[in-house]
């Protein structure tokens, strides 16, 4: 119900946005579309999405990037990619694809991404190793 009283207009059958369930194609380049929650672990997927945040996950190693003007020590990265029906998907790229990309990690980016499907524990949602990143222009 929302505030008014008034009984919520999603049906049994309308899914809700979830972490896990952003959509991708595997099979080689789109042949096969699907959430990535359906998908196995370690195949590789396709999908594109605009970041909705961005963590670098070596505190030590930005500090050190922004004192030296060195981009290879930044590190990795994990991001979330949010698709047009909100779901989502944690990303993670690692220092090399971060050094590339780092001025294109940001809130509202829309990416291409290529990796493998990852699952630290099989209660947590889906993610993505990213092994390749584009920027896509609308």
């Amino acid at each position: 119900m929302d505030r008014n009283g008034h009984m919520a207009t999603r049906t049994a059958t309308t899914p809700l946005p979830m972490p896990g369930r952003l959509a991708v194609s595997y099979r080689d380049w789109g042949l096969d579309m699907t959430s990535l929650d359906q998908v196995a672990t370690g195949t590789v997927v396709t999908t594109v999405g605009t970041i909705s945040h961005v963590r670098y996950l070596d505190r030590q190693g930005v500090r050190r990037a922004v004192r030296t003007g060195d981009k290879t020590s930044l590190g990795r990265v994990m991001l979330v990619l949010v698709d047009g029906r909100g779901n989502s998907a944690h990303i993670t790229l690692n220092a090399d694809v971060v050094a590339m990309l780092h001025p294109v990690l940001y809130r509202g980016a829309k990416l291409s991404v290529r990796g493998l499907v990852t699952r630290t524990i099989s209660s947590q949602p889906a993610g993505i190793a990213g092994l390749g990143v584009q920027v896509v222009n609308d």
